[in-house]
């Protein structure tokens, strides 16, 4: 367990977002506080953690979890990192061993790994609506090179542009998948077999760039990144749902 303190080397307000904590939406260096394999960490919900082969990813519910790996197989163990906007730097105890101190862990609101294969770089960046992962190809073609697997003892099915990991307890999905070429969306079937994801490119330019881009969200469970209690939902004779509850998460819809 790391006990966390914080040092901002700047002004703080450029920081902050209405519906988060100053300290969510940021890719945390490693630097002890996890196994050695893991890169970077998002500091909000889902939890996601950074390898050099592509990803881990927890959500958590109100009995289960959703978890699983994400991973590109044959990938370089050395890919160059590209960072985007620098945020707070972040120090921790780890565990009960105040001796045992982390200092400065960087931490940015985007990372690209480059040339995770050739041609292929693997991006990650924070939004409004949590974490998200991007592939970009030099050429649309590269992605039959892609052996992209799920790791998971859950549930895990394509349903249309989606992919889907089914949980006692909650549904969470990749997708839906946009693809674009040229800058342009285009329409890439998807398929999992056996927990591995494939694109059907035979529609579109293969010697043009793509990027495939996936949103990452979950649903039949309402909660946030705290504790939340005493929920009620109700049906508004408009047909709406409204929820009411108390809450100290930082990242509830409203």
């Amino acid at each position: 367990v790391a006990e966390l303190q914080l040092s901002f080397e700047e002004n703080l307000e450029p920081l902050l977002d209405s519906n988060r904590s100053p300290v969510d939406g940021f890719f945390i260096e490693n630097k002890g506080q996890f196994d050695e394999e893991v890169l970077f960490y998002y500091s909000g919900e889902p939890g996601l953690f950074i390898h050099n082969d592509g990803f881990s990813m927890r959500e958590s519910g109100y009995q289960d979890d959703i978890a699983y790996r994400f991973s590109i197989k044959d990938t370089g163990k050395g890919s160059d990192l590209s960072f985007g906007e620098e945020g707070p730097i972040f120090n921790f105890y780890l565990g009960n061993e105040r001796e045992n101190w982390i200092e400065e862990a960087s931490s940015y609101r985007s990372i690209e790994l480059i040339d995770i294969k050739p041609g292929v770089d693997l991006i990650f960046k924070d939004t409004q609506e949590g974490p998200k992962w991007e592939i970009s190809l030099e050429r649309a073609d590269l992605v039959n090179n892609l052996e992209i697997e799920y790791i998971t003892d859950l549930d895990i099915r394509s349903e249309g542009n989606e992919v889907q990991f089914i949980s006692k307890d909650i549904e969470f999905s990749e997708g839906p998948f946009d693809i674009f070429q040229n800058g342009i969306k285009v329409e890439v079937p998807l398929e999992i077999i056996e927990n591995k994801l494939s694109f059907d490119i035979s529609d579109i330019d293969s010697q043009s760039s793509l990027l495939i881009d996936p949103l990452m969200k979950s649903s039949t469970y309402l909660g946030g990144n705290n504790w939340d209690k005493d929920p009620i939902v109700l049906v508004h004779p408009s047909g709406g749902v409204v929820a009411a509850g108390t809450t100290e998460s930082t990242n509830m819809y409203t």
